[in-house]
């Protein structure tokens, strides 16, 4: 017999002078009963997709129109989601004609300052192309015919980068050159390129978005903040890049990619840390919340070669460059790091 609690005894002895054992038994199962209820846990429903997703069958904008010209009306399903840290965008066209459905789904991360979406292999066909012309005037931003020069510097990186071994401090190499672009200097917004892998064994066609507004500090105009200047030259910093300007003409230095330098876990972060210069080579220390390591690049003010320091370092480093203000060129350790640099 399963033990009562002693307000649950006392009241059940005062009433066995009154009840006969049929209607006893029945109360002490009613007691038991109600208390493996009470404490039952209620059902929790669990879902196979993340919480930011939605499986196609519960998306919801519709409308018709007919995108080809062909006298029948076809069909947009449309719907967007977003969570902490990734969102998506679904569209899917379906033909009213001959049944056939277009579809992209495009997932993306908060951390991401630019995003691949392929291209359906159908909607390169010249009959669809109408149907490709809709989904990118419903889904892109403006179409752009080249990239800017931030974008350009990433691109650069990611063909130049190369992971480096038996060194003391560096490990990674990130690029070199420096493209200059006449005054005055130009902010991206944001924009595609249509692209083509043409290394790729089989056809792979794809759009590159460009988050260039996430660049901006608040709005496009006051993004720029200067951080250092001299008679030769003026360093100033978005809020994921650095540009370099010598007299009349500016060029992008550094700029935050998730793939090629790491980034935040979302970009409403800044990335841009201190700044210092050491015989002409600026030292960054590039900042990735919440759950990536800051991670210290240098970068040749003439030539624009950029490498990372292994982040095990950083913190030793940080120690000698953080505050006070102090002379550091002398500091054994940076001496022994620039001349690793120079070599590499």
């Amino acid at each position: 017999m399963p033990r009562l609690s002693s307000r649950q005894g006392g009241c059940l002895s005062l009433l066995t002078s009154h009840l006969s054992p049929l209607l006893l038994c029945c109360l002490l199962l009613f007691v038991q009963c109600s208390k493996h209820t009470a404490e039952k846990p209620p059902a929790v429903a669990t879902s196979p997709y993340p919480p930011w997703y939605k499986p196609p069958n519960e998306r919801g904008k519709v409308e018709t129109m007919d995108i080809n010209g062909d006298g029948v009306q076809d069909t947009i399903q449309s719907d967007n989601s977003s969570g902490s840290g990734f969102g998506s965008e679904y569209y899917n066209i379906t033909n009213g004609k001959t049944g056939e459905k277009y579809e992209i789904d495009a997932e993306y991360c908060f951390c991401e300052i630019r995003t691949e979406i392929e291209i359906p292999p159908v909607l390169l066909e010249p009959e669809n192309l109408a149907f490709k012309k809709k989904m990118e005037e419903i889904l892109l931003p403006r179409k752009a015919s080249t990239p800017d020069p931030s974008l350009q510097w990433i691109l650069q990186g990611l063909e130049q980068q190369r992971r480096l071994k038996d060194q003391k401090f560096f490990d990674v190499f990130i690029a070199k050159g420096i493209r200059w672009q006449p005054l005055p200097i130009q902010i991206p917004d944001n924009y595609y390129l249509e692209r083509y892998d043409e290394k790729s064994p089989v056809p792979y066609a794809y759009y590159l978005l460009y988050g260039g507004d996430k660049h901006y500090l608040d709005i496009k105009t006051d993004t720029l903040t200067e951080r250092y200047k001299d008679d030769h030259i003026r360093l100033l910093a978005t809020k994921h890049g650095i540009v370099l300007q010598k007299q009349d003409q500016y060029a992008w230095i550094f700029v935050t990619d998730i793939e090629l330098t790491g980034a935040p876990d979302k970009l409403r972060w800044a990335s841009i840390g201190y700044m210092k210069i050491v015989n002409n080579v600026l030292i960054l220390n590039h900042l990735s919340p919440a759950m990536s390591d800051d991670k210290i690049y240098l970068i040749d003010l003439d030539t624009g070669k950029c490498a990372g320091i292994d982040t095990e370092r950083t913190a030793d480093i940080n120690a000698i460059l953080g505050p006070p203000e102090k002379q550091i060129a002398d500091q054994p350790v940076i001496r022994e790091m620039m001349e690793e640099f120079r070599k590499i």
